[in-house]
């Protein structure tokens, strides 16, 4: 499950960063004759596939609040296939988006569509924010598991709360549900309210695979352990390679060292052996 999430989130920034390091700085350097400008086929449908990445990646963070709350909130139900979390997580996106394209094609075909279509563009969004919302839902109904969980056991209750928030810390950026605050897009204002807006939602975007991986792969104790066990293995056998090595090379100039003493040639090509 993790490894589709992180994939998703990989191709989708490594999308956004070609984009815009292609087509944005080309409008931005060329304004007047650029590949935006020009609104071609290819800059249409590169700009799609990264809307298509771009909602992958919330479809998938559903798929994670939906399995993590099955897990805990129904402990006994069974998962036996992950076929319909393929489904969900890339297949769920074509739909919307494809209605997108269409749309933008028919109804405002300009500047490569990237500049929003203001009512269109919630073709798009209306899924992110479903999947944003449930996945809240999925947050509020675990914390109340765990809760009820801890309660159940002998724990003072300053001791509960500070459990409670830090899983409750762990589980925002798996759930993507940071991104509530960058919910609202604002097309209108001053342009320093623009800035931070788009600043806020590069940084969100950017941060949220490193953050998801510390939290769920590196920070994870599993994980640690095998880790260390790893190194520590290519370590030993390191060190086992170098004393063989060591060995090896000892014994062979002891060879020739003693080859040496012992076997003497006289001018006549006799060999005579020293005692």
């Amino acid at each position: 499950m993790h490894k589709n999430l992180f994939t998703s989130l990989l191709l989708s920034s490594l999308c956004v960063v070609i984009f815009e390091s292609s087509f944005i700085m080309d409008s931005i350097n060329n304004p007047d004759d650029s590949m935006v400008e020009a609104n071609g086929a290819g800059c249409k449908i590169f700009y799609t596939i990264t809307k298509y990445l771009r909602l992958s990646t919330y479809t998938w963070m559903f798929c994670e609040g939906y399995y993590l709350h099955k897990l805990i909130a129904a402990a006994f139900a069974e998962q036996k296939s992950y076929h319909v979390f393929y489904i969900i997580g890339w297949g769920a996106p074509v739909i919307p988006v494809l209605i997108w394209a269409v749309i933008r094609q028919t109804k405002a075909d300009e500047a490569c569509w990237i500049v929003p279509a203001e009512k269109y563009e919630w073709v798009l969004l209306a899924p992110m924010l479903v999947a944003l919302v449930v996945n809240f839902c999925f947050l509020a109904h675990i914390i109340q598991v765990v809760v009820t969980k801890l309660r159940s056991t002998n724990i003072d209750e300053p001791t509960q709360f500070r459990r409670a928030v830090r899983a409750t810390m762990v589980l925002i950026p798996l759930f993507g549900l940071h991104f509530l605050l960058i919910s609202y897009h604002p097309t209108k204002g001053d342009c320093y309210i623009l800035q931070v807006y788009n600043i806020a939602t590069y940084s969100m975007d950017g941060l949220q695979g490193g953050i998801v991986s510390l939290i769920f792969c590196y920070f994870n104790n599993e994980v640690l352990f095998l880790l260390k066990r790893t190194y520590s293995r290519k370590k030993m056998f390191r060190d086992i390679s170098s004393h063989m090595s060591s060995r090896k090379k000892s014994r062979e100039s002891r060879t020739s060292v003693s080859t040496n003493a012992e076997s003497i040639v006289n001018e006549n090509g006799v060999v005579m052996i020293k005692k």
